[in-house]
């Protein structure tokens, strides 16, 4: 698999740089779970009007909220938490990065905590130590394609085999305090673990090598799918280890390993497959996430999505 490339990089990264933010019916569609949403797939509209983007996503008929970087448009956890609760929406996950994690584990845990959160996800990860990797020439391309965040994709496409063990180690000491802490930590996929790295498929080695007392996983479907590996292979082979999905559907008519986003129930996965596999898993929940650029108003696009899903058999 590729580097990652300017579109991928940002609707990977734009989720979790700088998480310091640390009428629809409601009946629980499909698997008897309420169907949530990842703010970021609504985070210009956050940004413009918080508290009416807020009040639409529940009378869309969302029932659950999931927080990550900059999709609260500037608001707190607490100011997220207590306002969507008012209006029927429950901030039960939130995402965090491995900078985030080195520098203040401590105080991410009493700020989840503090506000009813149950799981803090892990969706960005890092180096052991950054400085092992060359800094960019400020003639690289990598300027002209991604601007100021150039030496931030330079180091995630830098990632080596030692990092991963590293993280391993990292995400069992952080997932063993998150627990004694009330929380439950787990780790979001993107497409980069799924680059073999001396033989080794980092996405297998944070499975098989992450204590499943302290450590669980956020299956992102689509990024899953648009690496070439199936949802419901890994669900069914690690029933254990899932607790939370991404509903990400993928565009038709995109080149093999592209990552352009659509509406759910519009793209090419299946979902009833995935779900059905779901219901044999640990799983407890799922967040509808399409990622910019939108062909439709955000708002417009979740509302497709959630009747979609809503009507759903499984």
């Amino acid at each position: 698999m590729a580097s990652l490339n300017r579109r991928r990089f940002l609707g990977a990264s734009a989720a979790v740089a700088g998480t310091g933010l640390f009428g629809g019916s409601a009946l629980a569609d499909p698997n008897g779970f309420p169907i949530g949403i990842q703010l970021y797939s609504v985070g210009d509209e956050l940004r413009k009007d918080f508290e009416g983007t807020l009040r639409t996503i529940a009378e869309i008929g969302y029932r659950e909220i999931e927080g990550a970087g900059q999709a609260g448009g500037g608001h707190t956890v607490k100011q997220i938490a207590e306002f969507g609760k008012s209006v029927g929406l429950n901030l039960r996950s939130v995402h965090t990065s491995v900078i985030e994690l080195q520098s203040g584990a401590d105080r991410i845990f009493q700020e989840a905590h503090d506000n009813g959160i149950e799981y803090l996800i892990c969706a960005m990860p890092w180096p052991k130590d950054p400085s092992r990797i060359k800094p960019l020439d400020p003639a690289d391309p990598l300027f002209k394609e991604f601007g100021k965040i150039a030496p931030f994709v330079n180091i995630l496409n830098n990632l080596v085999l030692d990092d991963w063990k590293w993280m391993v180690d990292l995400f069992n000491e952080i997932g063993a305090k998150a627990k004694a802490a009330g929380l439950s930590f787990g780790y979001h996929n993107h497409n980069f673990e799924f680059k073999k790295l001396d033989g080794v498929l980092p996405y297998d080695l944070l499975l098989e090598k992450t204590d499943p007392r302290f450590v669980s996983f956020e299956l992102d479907c689509g990024w899953m799918v648009s690496a070439g590996f199936d949802p419901v292979d890994y669900l069914t082979k690690h029933p254990d280890r899932y607790r939370l999905l991404h509903i990400k559907d993928l565009a038709k008519n995109q080149p093999s390993g592209g990552i352009k986003t659509t509406e759910v129930g519009s793209g090419t996965i299946d979902w009833a497959k995935i779900f059905n596999a779901a219901k044999k898993t640990k799983v407890s929940g799922y967040y509808v996430e399409q990622e910019p650029p939108f062909e439709k108003p955000a708002l417009e696009s979740a509302r497709i999505s959630y009747d979609y899903l809503h009507a759903l058999k499984t």
